[in-house]
């Protein structure tokens, strides 16, 4: 892959690696990741969701003092992708859902 390439900085299969890793912190942990679940169903649009996401994540923070460790990661919060990330929280809703519907229509329900 060539540093032109569109899928150059891509990590698997996520915009960079940040919004990977964020990702997968709100996956790993059950009450995250129940709490993101919730929101998004909450949440009437992916914009909505992005906008809580990223308010969440920055609130969230533990607040350092000016200096290298401050600045790094500030700058990898930058770069999260936040609307891909609740693009596929309200798309794994989407695939519960179906999938509720599907055993409860199998069940005779």
């Amino acid at each position: 892959m060539t540093p032109e390439s569109p899928n150059a900085n891509k990590y698997n299969g996520w915009t960079n690696y940040e919004t990977w890793a964020a990702k997968l912190w709100i996956d790993n942990d059950r009450g995250s990741q129940e709490y993101w679940s919730e929101t998004a169903r909450m949440c009437d649009s992916v914009y909505d969701l992005t906008s809580r996401l990223e308010q969440h994540h920055y609130e969230s923070m533990p607040h350092l003092s000016s200096g290298i460790y401050s600045d790094l990661l500030l700058s990898a919060l930058r770069v999260v992708d936040w609307y891909e990330i609740a693009s596929a929280l309200k798309r794994e809703l989407t695939q519960i859902d179906s999938r509720a519907i599907y055993w409860s229509s199998e069940s005779g329900a």
